[in-house]
């Protein structure tokens, strides 16, 4: 691997130079003794849907940033000013040196080598996921990264898990300080990552007039319509990032992944049955979009947010009200993220957290936002992300040999 010797100003062999007795101090060894700097990733439920507990998927990637500056105690000292230590490089998954005194033989490691600055001066480590989201520009001094709407293939997919950590720790030159309970050096920096969309599914359940009809409601796709897929993510000086959504808003449509490749049946009134995949969950940028308005607009000029649900209404005769045997009607319902336990509640989606909304059927409105036998009705319920109880810990797999 290339070696980079990081030159800081005119403090540049303060900060990298490595003394015997500082060679004595390092979780990874080199060739040459020094400290190289190494990570740990983790995070509770990275892969959408499906929990898991602690470690990142091997075969993934992401980059980080980071910056040095003098430091009193355990923060930066006043009125210095952040130099860039690190600048996008991309992070894997690597086998190292086994560490002799704790025998750690993997760890997440830049492309290139990065020496621990002294223990005068704190490092601010920035990790974006996955390493194809796009780059922060001018960093240090803006911190802030761009989705732009689908240049570049930088447009908020439903399927790309976006996620940042944020670690400012130091070297000490007796011995780094512990950052958690299962590492004992912070050579080895322990990023936990945290999810910066939010989830949407749904579920659906037959209204009570439908049931008294004896129809059941078949259900073969569901497309989320004018959901803004641009925005600025930017760190500033805060730990997390703060989103501004793009105005004018970046229209985009999602089609969810639907739960069966059969299409869904609704027959109950109270048991509410998955409409979309619990597992492929689709995530969006935290926003409250606007509905679309059936009684003032058609689904050719709204620019409001609606669902496009394809539809089959079936009597227990088989008899088809909606759709046929081999075909799904399409109908539209206006879709706002404020409706909540029935109530006209403003909300907002979040970062980290998942939002289920229940169908009750109904058969919606046509795209002129004429009802079709009877409007269909939501309700929300609104948990985090993290459906687990395991914390993650961020740890590494032991030699055990």
């Amino acid at each position: 691997m290339t070696r980079h010797l990081i030159t800081l100003l005119a403090i540049a062999t303060l900060l990298l130079g490595c003394t015997q007795e500082e060679q004595n101090h390092t979780a990874v060894t080199t060739t040459a003794g020094e400290p190289v700097v190494t990570f740990l990733a983790a995070a509770n439920d990275p892969t959408r849907g499906t929990a898991m507990s602690g470690s990142f998927d091997t075969n993934a990637s992401f980059r980080v940033y980071a910056t040095v500056q003098q430091r009193v105690g355990d923060a930066p000292k006043a009125g210095t000013v952040p130099q860039v230590f690190i600048n996008g490089d991309v992070v894997s998954y690597q086998r190292i040196p086994a560490h002799v005194k704790d025998g750690y033989i993997w760890v997440w490691k830049t492309d290139a080598d990065y020496l621990w600055p002294q223990d005068n001066y704190m490092v601010t480590f920035y990790a974006i996921h996955p390493a194809s989201a796009p780059q922060m520009t001018g960093f240090p001094a803006t911190k802030s990264f761009a989705y732009t709407g689908g240049e570049g293939g930088q447009l908020i997919d439903g399927d790309t898990d976006l996620m940042y950590a944020y670690v400012q720790t130091h070297r000490d030159d007796n011995a780094f300080t512990s950052v958690t309970a299962n590492v004992d050096d912070n050579s080895t920096v322990a990023l936990r990552f945290h999810h910066l969309l939010s989830q949407v599914a749904f579920y659906g359940k037959l209204s009570n007039l439908f049931s008294s009809f004896g129809w059941t409601v078949e259900v073969g796709g569901i497309t989320l319509h004018n959901i803004n897929a641009a925005g600025t993510y930017d760190f500033g000086s805060a730990s997390a990032p703060t989103l501004t959504l793009s105005n004018p808003s970046v229209a985009h449509s999602y089609s969810m992944h639907i739960a069966s490749a059969n299409g869904v049946t609704v027959n109950s009134t109270s048991a509410a049955v998955p409409l979309t995949s619990t597992t492929d969950v689709i995530m969006l940028l935290p926003q409250n979009p606007t509905r679309w308005n059936p009684a003032t607009e058609t689904i050719a000029t709204t620019s409001g947010c609606y669902l496009a649900i394809q539809l089959r209404i079936v009597d227990q005769d088989g008899h088809y009200h909606l759709g046929a045997a081999d075909r799904y009607d399409v109908v539209y319902v206006p879709f706002e993220t404020g409706v909540y336990n029935d109530d006209e509640v403003q909300i907002s989606w979040q970062h980290n957290k998942r939002y289920l909304y229940t169908l009750v059927f109904g058969g919606g409105y046509d795209d002129q936002g004429k009802p079709v036998i009877q409007p269909i009705s939501m309700t929300t319920a609104i948990e985090p992300w993290q459906m687990v109880t395991e914390a993650g810990e961020a740890r590494h797999q032991r030699n055990t040999n």
